[in-house]
């Protein structure tokens, strides 16, 4: 007499290896997604920090004024006067605000702190820190100041 099939013993042991392979391919694939999500999140954080520093270092070196931060205080504010118009940026909320006299607009986004100072009449120190991020600080010399 020939048997035929598999007995119950053998169907559950390869449920039991596929349910394991499956697994393991489930969450290798969950990981590396999640690790795709962080690293493209990352990626537009530091593309946004290097837009306002270069818009920093543009606006801030043609300064005639520095008003905010005084020398040696740090302040989650700044305000500066270019071409005898006003520029302010603010902490607010998680987020970093651009405000002259005509326009407010938001710069920069999920930012747990951010503190400019000035050690120096003539630098700007700023440090930008995000949520479960090292903090990352930038400076720039204010050519125009005397």
């Amino acid at each position: 007499m020939v048997k035929r099939g598999f007995t119950m013993v053998e169907l559950c042991v390869a449920m039991g290896i596929f349910a394991v392979l499956g697994s393991l391919v489930y969450f290798l694939g969950f990981g590396m997604t999640r690790r795709a999500a962080d690293s493209a999140r990352k990626a537009a954080t530091t593309s946004e920090i290097l837009g306002f520093t270069q818009r920093i270092h543009t606006e801030a070196r043609k300064a005639e004024q520095f008003d905010w931060p005084p020398l040696n205080l740090p302040s989650e504010s700044m305000k500066f006067f270019v071409a005898q118009e006003e520029i302010g940026y603010e902490f607010q909320n998680g987020a970093l605000i651009r405000r002259t006299f005509t326009q407010e607009r938001e710069i920069l986004k999920g930012l747990k702190q951010i503190r400019f100072e000035r050690p120096q009449t003539r630098l700007l120190r700023i440090l930008f820190e995000f949520e479960d991020e090292e903090p990352l600080i930038t400076a720039v010399f204010l050519e125009s100041l005397r």
